[in-house]
């Protein structure tokens, strides 16, 4: 990710704090509520610029157990 690598990341709110910046990553996605456990983050220039771009694909995401 520090690279800038990805088009698209899910992941905890402190990574997203390291990498925004320096990658050129913006939030994509958050929890409604409020109580955020992850962020989904794209490249602000990059192929993914809307959340119904993702149907139909396939995506990872960490254990419901990891710490985040």
């Amino acid at each position: 990710m520090r690279e800038g690598a990805y088009d698209l990341a899910f992941v905890n709110p402190y990574h997203y704090t390291l990498f925004r910046k320096a990658a050129g990553y913006t939030a994509f996605a958050r929890e409604k509520d409020g109580t955020t456990t992850g962020v989904i983050v794209v490249k602000k220039d990059g192929p993914i610029q809307d959340i119904s771009q993702l149907n139909g694909n396939t995506m990872a995401f960490a254990a419901p157990t990891a710490p985040v």
